[in-house]
């Protein structure tokens, strides 16, 4: 499968997060969006943060938090529910989870 660039998901997620957002819409919104539909290994939020703060270095781990519950009320991400914590998935097509008991990696089948 060929990788987008990390460009084309800023564009994608504009797109998607104006379309369906009844909020107003924030360059903070698009990024955490991005960084989601760039991944697959489906972080927590925390791994969100550390990886949009690279983009946008004054952005709170809240500003994270609450752009993620956002975007899962709006049906943008899926919130995976572990015993660990709770994981991200910007890939909301229908799949299922598989995880690693010892590791609690969590994969895309």
């Amino acid at each position: 499968m060929k990788q987008k660039n990390y460009c084309s998901f800023k564009a994608e997620a504009r797109k998607e997060v104006k379309k369906v957002s009844t909020q107003r819409n924030s360059k903070q919104r698009e990024a955490v969006y991005a960084d989601l539909l760039s991944r697959y290994d489906h972080p927590t939020a925390d791994e969100v943060y550390f990886s949009v703060k690279k983009d946008l270095p004054n952005i709170s781990l809240a500003t994270v938090y609450r752009n993620l519950k956002l975007l899962e009320s709006e049906g943008l991400i899926l919130r995976i529910t572990t015993d660990d914590s709770d994981r991200y998935d910007g890939h909301t097509q229908s799949h299922y989870h598989l995880m690693c008991d010892s590791c609690k990696k969590i994969s895309d089948l």
